[in-house]
């Protein structure tokens, strides 16, 4: 019986499944191994939390970027907007000045042709008076 505990032992030695420890140091070092494999899991999950953290964090940061660019894009517009109502606004003004010359000019035309009219009027009716008293 005790060969052929010997004989798995170096049957499994050769395979590499256990090692050289004696049995009540594998049974004692089991809780220890245990404890060891859920710290690692633990470190695995904290590890792949951070990961997915910081991947969210960066996910963030670019959606803030966008928005910020965003911002600046519309904001953009509405300064090329505002340039373009202002450029428009100043072109409507000296429009509208430039139409308020003329139609003054046009005005003080008419009103010397109509003051020039009843001068002449005035003039006819005294050559008619003078011709209708010969």
């Amino acid at each position: 019986m005790a060969e052929k505990m010997e004989r798995g032992k170096s049957e499994m030695r050769e395979q590499n499944i256990i090692e050289d420890i004696p049995q009540p140091d594998l049974v004692a070092a089991f809780p220890k191994i245990k404890e060891e494999s859920k710290d690692l899991q633990r470190k695995k999950e904290v590890d792949k939390m951070k990961q997915l953290q910081a991947a969210l964090e960066e996910q963030m940061e670019e959606k803030e970027k966008e928005k910020r660019v965003a911002r600046e894009h519309l904001l953009n517009n509405e300064q090329e907007r505002l340039k373009r109502l202002d450029e428009l606004t100043k072109k409507e003004e000296s429009d509208l000045r430039e139409k308020k010359k003329t139609l003054k000019q046009q005005y003080q035309t008419e009103l010397e042709r109509d003051i020039q009219c009843k001068a002449l009027n005035k003039m006819n009716e005294k050559r008619l008076e003078a011709i209708e008293k010969e």
